[in-house]
């Protein structure tokens, strides 16, 4: 319950801080202040995948055999819903593209920056 509640607080947070950062465009440690929330969500996204395991993270919990048969015997009135699994594993999903596009976002913008030998690398068309 306190993982939760600290993930929220952070959720929360950042939105406050991309809010600020729209009526402040001109401070210059934004970067570094998207870069701590991404770290952080990032370890939140590793830590869950580690806890659940990647499969059931991304497919949810397999139902065994005998859960089957229960629920079979219970009839359907009585049946646990199974929109909550697929709910989760939805979320999850979207969790892991919306942590996935932050870090493709900053190695683009630090690749963008990288100059050797005079080269400039422009990244513009991997981002679309």
């Amino acid at each position: 319950v306190a993982f939760q509640v600290i993930t929220v607080a952070c959720i929360v947070v950042n939105a406050a801080v991309i809010g600020m950062e729209t009526d402040m465009p001109a401070y210059r440690h934004w970067d570094y202040i998207e870069h701590g929330f991404l770290t952080v969500f990032t370890l939140e996204l590793g830590l869950r995948m580690f806890v659940c395991g990647v499969r059931r993270y991304f497919f949810g919990a397999a139902e065994t055999k005998s859960q089957k048969l229960r629920a079979s015997l219970a009839g359907s009135a009585r049946r646990r819903p199974e929109s909550n699994r697929f709910t989760d594993v939805a979320w999850n999903i979207f969790d892991f593209a919306i942590v996935c596009s932050g870090i493709f976002s900053a190695v683009f913008r630090y690749l963008e920056n990288v100059e050797d030998d005079g080269l400039h690398m422009d990244t513009t068309l991997l981002r679309i």
